[in-house]
C-alpha cells in the first residue's frame, strides 16, 4: 500500500455500531464528525477481524485521532465497471485536549498546604 493511501483522521464519534459478522469476518463501522470547520464532514470508518475491539473503550462524543488507510476496489458488474472506496481503521487514540486529567487542578486561590508535621521553626506562640 502507498504512502498517500494512509491517513490521519481526527474529530468526535458520531456514531458507533456493534459488530456485523459474516462467515468468518468481522466488521464495525464507526461514525467520524469532523469538528471546528466550516463545513463538517461525517466520515464511516470500518474497523476490521482483530481490530473491532479497540473500539470498545471509546462512547459517541469522545474526541478520537484515528489512523486508516484509504482501500480502492474496481469491478464490472452487467457489463458496467464500477469502483467504490473505503477507509479501514487500524488505529484510534483519544485527542489530548478531551483526555481527562489524573488529578483534579488546584485552584489558584486556594491557600498552600502546611508541611507535613506542622509548622517548624515558627515564633507563633499557637
Amino acid at each position: 500500500m502507498s504512502d498517500q493511501a494512509k491517513l490521519k483522521l481526527s474529530g468526535v464519534i458520531d456514531t458507533i455500531f456493534p459488530p456485523e459478522i459474516k462467515g468468518m469476518f468481522e466488521k464495525r463501522i464507526l461514525w467520524l464528525r469532523e469538528e471546528d470547520v466550516e463545513r463538517p464532514q461525517t466520515y464511516p470508518i470500518e474497523f476490521q477481524q482483530g481490530n473491532c475491539v479497540l473500539l470498545d473503550r471509546y462512547q459517541p462524543g469522545d474526541g478520537v485521532e484515528i489512523r486508516v488507510n484509504l482501500r480502492g476496489n474496481k469491478w464490472t458488474k452487467d457489463g458496467e465497471e464500477k469502483c467504490m472506496s473505503n477507509l479501514v481503521g487500524w488505529a484510534i487514540n483519544m485527542q489530548r485536549s478531551t483526555i481527562p486529567q489524573s488529578t483534579p487542578p488546584v485552584s489558584p486561590s486556594a491557600p498552600p498546604a502546611p508541611p507535613a508535621g506542622g509548622p517548624q521553626g515558627d515564633d507563633l506562640p499557637f
